[in-house]
């Protein structure tokens, strides 16, 4: 039953086994910051397949050189 959420929603939130109640906002807000991370690495991804430096897809993407480089690499 707890597992609903995360079940529904796909994503990776994860949900205490002893709490009584889930809070949707965070399962929600875990939801939205799943889906800008995976947007972000998507288009950090393709803008290196057009040839940009880490530091220009750094700027592109407002994510910090070491951000970029872990995204990347994943």
């Amino acid at each position: 039953m707890k597992n609903i959420p995360r079940t529904m929603t796909n994503t990776k939130f994860k949900i205490d086994d002893h709490s009584e109640v889930v809070n949707m906002c965070e399962a929600i807000q875990g939801m939205i910051d799943d889906g800008v991370k995976s947007e972000k690495r998507e288009t950090a991804l393709r803008l290196m397949k057009m040839g940009f430096s880490i530091k220009q897809i750094a700027q592109a993407t407002e994510l910090s050189e070491d951000d970029v480089l872990k995204l990347i690499q994943k």
